[in-house]
């Protein structure tokens, strides 16, 4: 595809001429650069060529090479742009693609049933488009994209990890219940930096430490800055199952969070396992010695990686967050829709807060109210933002949470 810094390429791969067509014409009158390919060898060529493709949209029944073969393709190839997946062979294939192309860690950005519907695809792909479009790939791996450790530890040393804050919403009345840190790598070439490329790097090279502690700085300073302006919200910060291997972690994550001068209330400790965990013993003794403290702990992204019902059986988890994966377009998926109802129930009969992550729009919101859901988080309600923007947040949402509510209504 011909290089265009000011707009993002899409790769479209379908061997229906008539979808193809359908999907690049609505493609291009949304801005993006658009291109399609019939075949799934001609596209695999095209997408680890030069001039790489940042999204490509792929059918997975195809002849020859199929959609699925595809993937493995990408995966090996360790292509970094976003994926969307299609097919209309139901939702269950969808879902096993889905989670195949994860295992690869590819980048899905979503997934959708055929017919495809042209505005529903321009709006996942626009969800995307506040990053910038990627630099040029090679062999289907991005330039520059194999940080060393010499950098990655250079920017956390240096303050180049910075926080961007989203918001969570109480769903029975709309009250803001919490802030959740994101972290993100301001680098001083390419730009902002999303976690999804770096953190798993930075387990590697062994500084997940060096980075947790610099992000419960960075939070407890925002959050002592927000309490002198009257904001009186607790912050949900991320922890690697690698951090909760340190014997000595329980002590060092209370001695930095009364360090800031803030207590356990202040502050929710989310577990995502984004590695199977090594040691069991260790983990179970460092979340339940949490627990102990008075902190409470968030199993985030339930129903994806390793979370299963028997860690909520045998850790102090206090709420359980649903992957956006389940709950964006679940109204309108059977199989995710079950699996969210299903979530929202099994967390109020064990006590459990229950956050439906991903939602984004007043479907998604009408949805998982009627669930169970309490709370709720995405952006819907708002994006993630730099501390600077979140006063004015506050001040907009009690109208857009009317505005939400009055939509989430018609459209329900």
């Amino acid at each position: 595809m011909t290089p265009n810094p000011n707009a993002h390429q899409v790769l479209v791969v379908d061997d229906d001429a008539f979808s193809r067509k359908l999907l690049l014409d609505a493609l291009q009158r949304h801005g993006f650069v658009a291109k399609g390919l019939a075949h799934a060898r001609d596209a695999l060529s095209e997408a680890l060529g030069g001039h790489a493709p940042d999204f490509i949209l792929c059918d997975l029944a195809m002849p020859e090479m199929d959609g699925i073969q595809f993937i493995e393709a990408l995966g090996t190839a360790r292509w970094k742009g976003g994926l969307v997946l299609v097919t209309g062979e139901g939702a269950r294939l969808l879902q096993a693609a889905t989670k195949l192309a994860r295992a690869l860690r590819l980048n899905v950005l979503g997934s959708l049933p055929k017919p495809v519907d042209p505005r529903k695809l321009a709006e996942l792909l626009a969800d995307h488009r506040h990053a910038p479009a990627r630099p040029a790939q090679h062999a289907g791996v991005m330039v520059a994209n194999k940080y060393s450790e010499t950098e990655l530890s250079r920017a956390i040393e240096h303050g180049q990890m910075i926080l961007h804050y989203q918001p969570q919403v109480r769903m029975a009345d709309g009250e803001p219940s919490g802030m959740e840190c994101l972290v993100r790598w301001r680098h001083p070439e390419e730009g902002l930096v999303y976690p999804e490329r770096f953190v798993s790097l930075v387990e590697d090279y062994g500084l997940i430490d060096a980075l947790t502690d610099r992000v419960i700085l960075l939070a407890t300073e925002q959050l002592r800055s927000w309490r002198q302006q009257g904001i009186k919200l607790p912050l949900a910060i991320n922890l690697s199952m690698d951090t909760l291997q340190n014997p000595t972690v329980v002590e060092r994550l209370q001695e930095l969070v009364e360090a800031s001068g803030l207590t356990a209330s202040d502050i929710v400790w989310e577990v995502t396992e984004s590695r199977i965990m090594r040691d069991l013993t260790a983990t179970l003794t460092a979340l339940s010695r949490l627990h102990l403290k008075k902190f409470a702990i968030s199993i985030d992204d339930f129903g994806v990686g390793h979370s299963s019902l028997a860690q909520l059986r045998d850790l102090p988890f206090a709420e359980l967050k649903i992957d956006r994966s389940f709950v964006h377009g679940a109204y309108a998926d059977q199989v995710h829709g079950a699996i969210v109802e299903a979530s929202a129930r099994m967390a109020a009969s064990l006590g459990m807060i229950c956050v439906a992550e991903g939602v984004e729009s007043p479907e998604d919101w009408a949805f998982v109210r009627k669930a169970g859901c309490t709370h709720a988080q995405g952006w819907a309600i708002a994006r993630p933002l730099p501390s600077a923007a979140i006063s004015s947040w506050l001040e907009r949402w009690p109208v857009d949470f009317q505005a939400l509510n009055h939509a989430a209504r018609t459209r329900a």
